[in-house]
């Protein structure tokens, strides 16, 4: 997905590397050292095989040791390698907080993950991040008005609008986008200036300002924006025709608004 030549979705840094069925996790490694890459606990990141996790799951073998589990020719954990390298800084904190609440948990006895673990696994799994510099077409996006922001509105769309995908889950499955694939979207206004910047340029920024609130907010799942994917014009010719829309199996009508702004 990253690479086509869709304008609504800025070229994801690396993602190149998904051509390969088996990336080198020595590459991975040497790009995430070279750049300085970090865990949610300040460890120094490596990609490395599941086993010899000694007991540790995900999150705390990230957190404590700076391993991120990585298995050999899974697309799944390639995805998510290419989005830590993309959004380094919001993956940081998304491991930190969820290691953070495991510690709480723990120490309070209780084996429920609870609704901040539900929602940053959201976002980790299928999180998309939507940068807008018209208000106006989130709000549409918010009231679920799908023909009325992605048809109605197209260019408007293709104009003040950029998609950033981090959920290693959706990056996975825009591989081969099928019908009702749905991401858990929130937004960052940002200026029709930013709308000019490099791809790279975008994606440092967004990953900041997204970092820099998921780092403080009283996150639930209820909070994030239901975004069906195949709306978005530019990923199916369907898309250009309004009633395609009326499908409401796939295009839920709309509901009172949501969906945080970061």
């Amino acid at each position: 997905m990253a690479e086509l030549p869709l304008p609504c979705f800025p070229p994801m840094p690396d993602a190149g590397l998904l051509r390969d069925p088996e990336i080198p996790v020595g590459l991975l490694n040497r790009l995430a050292e070279a750049r300085g890459l970090v865990t949610g606990g300040g460890r120094p990141l490596r990609f490395v095989d599941a086993a010899g996790a000694g007991g540790a799951g995900y999150e705390q073998r990230a957190f404590l040791h700076g391993e991120v589990e990585t298995r050999p020719a899974n697309r799944h954990d390639a995805c998510n390698a290419i989005a830590w390298l993309a959004m380094p800084l919001t993956k940081a904190v998304i491991n930190r907080r969820h290691a953070q609440a495991i510690l709480a948990a723990e120490a309070a006895g209780r084996p429920e993950r609870g609704v901040l673990r539900d929602a940053l696994t959201q976002l980790d799994e299928c999180g998309v991040l939507v940068c807008h510099a018209d208000p106006p077409l989130w709000e549409l996006v918010r009231r679920h008005r799908w023909r009325e922001v992605f048809h109605d509105r197209r260019a408007g769309v293709l104009s003040a609008m950029r998609f950033l995908v981090l959920g290693h889950a959706s990056l996975e499955a825009l591989e081969r986008p099928f019908r009702g694939l749905c991401g858990k979207a929130v937004a960052i206004e940002v200026s029709h200036d930013w709308m000019r910047r490099s791809p790279q340029a975008q994606w440092e920024d967004a990953d900041a300002r997204l970092a820099a609130w998921i780092a403080d907010a009283a996150l639930r799942p209820a909070d994030l924006q239901p975004l069906p994917f195949l709306g978005i014009p530019g990923l199916t010719p369907d898309s250009e025709h309004g009633d395609y829309y009326n499908d409401i199996s796939q295009f839920r009508p709309p509901r009172r608004p949501a969906g945080p702004v970061a």
